[in-house]
């Protein structure tokens, strides 16, 4: 997914950037997603209807993602746009998730980019 994530920049922002994406860092309105529910939940410990609230948009975030998806808009998904995805997510792996806490603490660094290079080699073969 994250490969064709170029094709639908919003999206994937407010579903996956990281605070560090933010001037205000997590402090932004923008910092959406995934990353902020899990601080919501596992660092403040909240299970409270605002965690609640928050989590039902990014259920509605993750329907807009499916319909775009299912899109058969042929200029939504193009071979650029691919390669694009292709070289941000390889760069990635090396600038970004190396050294990312997620990684660094959660012994899954060979699983993650692993399935990062997976992504990116589905682009390309048959």
């Amino acid at each position: 997914l994250q490969v064709l994530a170029t094709s639908f920049p919003g999206l994937d922002a407010n579903l996956d950037a990281r605070e560090y994406s933010f001037p205000e860092g997590e402090l932004s309105d923008l910092f959406k997603g995934f990353h902020r529910l899990e601080r919501l939940v596992y660092r403040d410990g909240d299970l409270g209807p605002e965690t609640l609230a928050y989590a039902e948009g990014v259920e509605t975030t993750l329907q807009q993602l499916q319909t775009t998806l299912n899109s058969t808009n042929p200029q939504l998904f193009t071979s650029a746009s691919s390669l694009e995805g292709m070289l941000n997510l390889a760069s990635e792996v090396v600038a970004k998730k190396v050294s990312s806490e997620e990684e660094t603490s959660s012994d899954l660094s060979q699983l993650i980019f692993y399935n990062n290079w997976k992504g990116i080699l589905s682009q390309v073969g048959p």
